[in-house]
C-alpha cells in the first residue's frame, strides 16, 4: 500500500525511481481508492518549471515536457508506454504513464553482465522486432514522429517485453519535410 503523505494532482506518489537535471520520476496510484494494487501502479515524472528552471540542454524544461505529453496522448502501440494524464501543479508539469515493472533495458544489461550471465539470442531478437514495430508505427503515423533520443535507458521492460518511452526531445516531422523525404527515398530505391 502507498503512503498518503506525498501526492500529485489525483496521485499518491510512492517509490522515487530516478532524478536529474529535469526533475524526479516516481511509482503512483490513483488517489481514488483506499488500497492499491501493484497491477495498477503508474509512473509520474514530475519535471521542474519553476522560475530559472533550464534542462541540462539549456531549453525550457516545460516545452519539452508538454511536448512529450502530447506526443503520449497521440500515441497507441503495444509496445510504447502508454499515457495517462499530464497536468500542472504549482511549479512542476507531470506526465502519468504506465509502470513498466522490470525496469529499464540499460538496467536489466548491467545486471546480467554483473552476474556474468548472457542474454538469449532469441530475447534479443524478439526485443529488437518489438522495438522495430513501434519505431516503424511512430514513423508511419501522420504526421510521423522521430523519437531522436532511443537507447536503451529509454527501452523499458514489461514482463518478457519491451516498450518504447521517454519521448521528450522527439519531434514531429512537418508533413512538407516528410514528402520532400519520401520523394528522395523513392528516387533512391527506383534508380
Amino acid at each position: 500500500m502507498a503512503v498518503r503523505d506525498r501526492q500529485k494532482g489525483n496521485y499518491v506518489l510512492e517509490k522515487r525511481l530516478g532524478a536529474g537535471s529535469f526533475g524526479e520520476v516516481y511509482t503512483c496510484w490513483h488517489n481514488k481508492r483506499a488500497e492499491y494494487y501493484e497491477d495498477e501502479c503508474l509512473v509520474i515524472k514530475i519535471i521542474n518549471i519553476g522560475p530559472g528552471s533550464k534542462s541540462s540542454d539549456g531549453k525550457d524544461p516545460c516545452d519539452d515536457a508538454k511536448r512529450e505529453a502530447k506526443l503520449l496522448r497521440k500515441l497507441n502501440h503495444k509496445y510504447i508506454i502508454q499515457f495517462h494524464d499530464s497536468f500542472i501543479e504549482r511549479e512542476s508539469f507531470c506526465i502519468v504513464t504506465e509502470y513498466c515493472n522490470g525496469g529499464d533495458l540499460e538496467h536489466y544489461i548491467v545486471r546480467r553482465r554483473d552476474v556474468n550471465e548472457k542474454i538469449s539470442s532469441c530475447l534479443v531478437i524478439k526485443w529488437m522486432k518489438q522495438m522495430t514495430e513501434a519505431i516503424k508505427y511512430m514513423h508511419t503515423s501522420r504526421p510521423p514522429i522521430l523519437h531522436r533520443d532511443l537507447k536503451s535507458r529509454n527501452v523499458f521492460l514489461a514482463g518478457q517485453d519491451v516498450k518504447i518511452g521517454d519521448l521528450g526531445v522527439s519531434r514531429v516531422l512537418q508533413e512538407s519535410f516528410a514528402k520532400v523525404k519520401n520523394l528522395s527515398y523513392v528516387y533512391a530505391v527506383t534508380r
